[in-house]
């Protein structure tokens, strides 16, 4: 099936050229590990609308998948907050048709939205490996981008204590899912 997955990729890839916006008109059908997790409140920006009010419904939405093999990744964007129940490790199957592809121009890397679970997900089972890739900074490039990288050799250093990847927000709403 990875062979089918990097088929569907490279469709996509030839369809969309940099910067353009394009509903895909074809199924395009891939499988793809899901490298974030539908439970997180930190897998897209949250705008504050006002102090201490965030708008999260763009979180709810957003999902990351990476091919089989970790060389490619992709930002998807269901229609619904509800429709994403994706959890880290999930194996999807998903045909790209009806939604649309957007690929940015720099970095080169690609948005799907308009994902339906009930149209767009064909099969979705748990215990996938996430695929593992390693790099040093100065080996990173544009198809890293949204897919699971550790990177190599990398000290970061804070000089004013210690560093938490969340927003400040959501740790003062303590009701279990920051």
């Amino acid at each position: 099936c990875a062979s089918a997955s990097a088929q569907g990729i490279a469709a996509l890839w030839n369809l969309c050229p940099k910067g353009k916006d394009v509903t895909i008109g074809s199924h395009i059908v891939a499988e793809m590990i899901v490298i974030s997790d539908c439970d997180s409140p930190n897998m897209s920006p949250s705008v504050n609308i006002s102090v201490g009010t965030l708008e999260t419904r763009l979180n709810r939405r957003t999902v990351y998948v990476s091919t089989p093999d970790g060389k490619i990744g992709l930002k998807l964007l269901f229609d619904r907050p509800g429709e994403n129940a994706l959890h880290r490790g999930d194996v999807v199957e998903i045909d790209f048709y009806g939604c649309k592809a957007s690929r940015s121009v720099t970095p080169d890397a690609f948005t799907i939205s308009g994902i339906r679970a009930a149209d767009n997900i064909l099969s979705h089972r748990t215990g996938g490996q996430i695929p593992v890739k390693e790099k040093y900074i100065s080996e990173l490039n544009d198809r890293d981008i949204n897919t699971y990288v550790t990177l190599k050799d990398v000290d970061i250093v804070f000089k004013d204590g210690s560093y938490y990847n969340v927003h400040e927000d959501y740790t003062v709403k303590m009701d279990g899912w920051a």
